[in-house]
């Protein structure tokens, strides 16, 4: 399934990696439970984050046929948490038939929960950021204690919730009203969207590299170090890490889009993918990058993935870092140190 992040998409692999982790570990014994859905006309359904509890965020709804095609469309979603096969319904803070939806790792030991839910006013500048095909103001939540409330924006209508850690402490974007000059003519979703950081509900705005105009955060650890992109309206041109109110760029593959870092670890292991220059594939990394290679369960992945097209090719990577940057500026990078 194709999932629109702004303006561009990115394709789903959750069948590659569920399969590279089955092959792995052959050897362990699983038990497959099967969640169901949060209403009975859904026909789709996705657990999209897990915590230490083992409660699960999913997102429920109904995609648009055809159902199995990675180009379909969602009519209708809501944010759900299974607790031991007991789901529930986040809800919504506009209309009740309205739709909410979540992003990875939108769940925490303590069971807060973030998003993005549609309320029930129009966008004024006809945005359609949850992407249901509404062009209602979208804008981020927090659910806590059974309620969900909105988390502020930059000054804009809309914005999203990604994650958020065990401190409380929430990422994701959120907008600041103005017009995004990087947007081709004709753009839907057309205001600048900043990286943002939730503290006890205030928002804000994490620095971007150089002369990017917009940015994600997509995750967090317990540190409070979050990674996302750098960018503009079309293109995710640096895989970032924040740390002390600073971005520093990752290192890619030569690639100057579809950089993306998705996860960090407390130890500050870095997951996402990055685009490569030559149009060439590359493996997942379950080690530093210089082991990916070289490692049984990549080659693994490597038989299983479909043929490579022919450009715009991403890679998917593991960052192991200390996170001391080598060189100061921007584009500082990162390495392994002793």
């Amino acid at each position: 399934m194709l999932i629109q992040s702004r303006n561009f998409r990115t394709l789903w692999v959750t069948t590659i990696a569920l399969a590279c982790f089955s092959n792995a570990f052959a050897q362990q014994s699983y038990k497959l439970t099967d969640l169901g859905v949060n209403n009975s006309k859904d026909n789709f359904s996705m657990a999209m984050g897990l915590n230490n509890q083992g409660w699960a965020e999913n997102m429920d709804g109904t995609v648009n046929p055809p159902e199995t095609s990675t180009s379909t469309t969602v009519s209708r979603g809501r944010a759900v948490i299974s607790i031991y096969g007991l789901n529930i319904d986040l809800g919504t803070l506009g209309k009740a038939d309205g739709n909410s939806w979540i992003n990875w790792g939108g769940i925490n030991d303590r069971g807060e929960a973030v998003g993005q839910s549609e309320t029930a006013d129009p966008d004024p500048n006809g945005e359609d950021i949850c992407g249901f095909g509404t062009h209602l103001t979208c804008v981020p939540f927090l659910w806590r204690d059974g309620h969900m409330s909105a988390l502020t924006t930059l000054g804009g209508n809309n914005g999203q919730a990604s994650a958020i850690n065990n401190r409380g402490e929430a990422v994701g974007f959120a907008e600041d009203g103005a017009v995004d000059s990087t947007c081709p003519a004709g753009t839907t979703n057309n205001r600048i969207a900043l990286p943002a950081l939730w503290t006890r509900g205030n928002a804000e705005a994490l620095p971007l590299v150089g002369n990017d105009s917009d940015g994600f955060a997509f995750g967090i650890n317990d540190q409070g170090q979050a990674v996302g992109y750098s960018g503009n309206c079309t293109t995710a041109t640096h895989a970032v890490m924040w740390k002390d109110n600073a971005a520093v760029v990752l290192p890619n593959l030569g690639g100057t889009g579809s950089n993306f870092a998705y996860a960090i670890s407390n130890l500050g292991q870095i997951v996402g993918q990055v685009g490569t220059a030559d149009g060439t594939s590359s493996m997942p990394g379950f080690g530093s990058t210089a082991q990916a290679a070289q490692s049984p369960k990549s080659t693994f992945c490597r038989e299983i993935l479909p043929p490579s097209p022919p450009a715009s090719t991403t890679a998917a990577r593991l960052w192991e870092t200390t996170l001391t940057p080598r060189s100061a500026g921007p584009t500082a990078s990162f390495g392994r140190t002793a």
